[in-house]
């Protein structure tokens, strides 16, 4: 596992339901509030040594993947 699956996997099941949360609202305003989705982004740019837009992308990418499996009971 590298250390993008390995920080990925251990994002709580609380957090990715705040952060689709936060995703809906920059659907809606085109702003990014400071909170889970931003601090996942942060700790995971230090832990695997990435640019901060790679970090939020994946972090963004990952919050609907595993919300989506959770939903779809996979």
């Amino acid at each position: 596992m590298n250390a993008v699956d390995t920080y990925l996997s251990q994002i709580s099941e609380e957090d990715i339901r705040i952060a689709v949360g936060q995703m809906k609202e920059l659907e809606l305003t085109a702003v990014l509030c400071d909170g889970v989705v931003r601090r996942h982004s942060a700790a995971l740019k230090v832990a695997a040594g990435i640019p901060d837009h790679d970090a939020r992308k994946i972090i963004e990418k990952a919050v609907y993947r595993m919300a989506a499996f959770k939903w779809a009971g996979v």
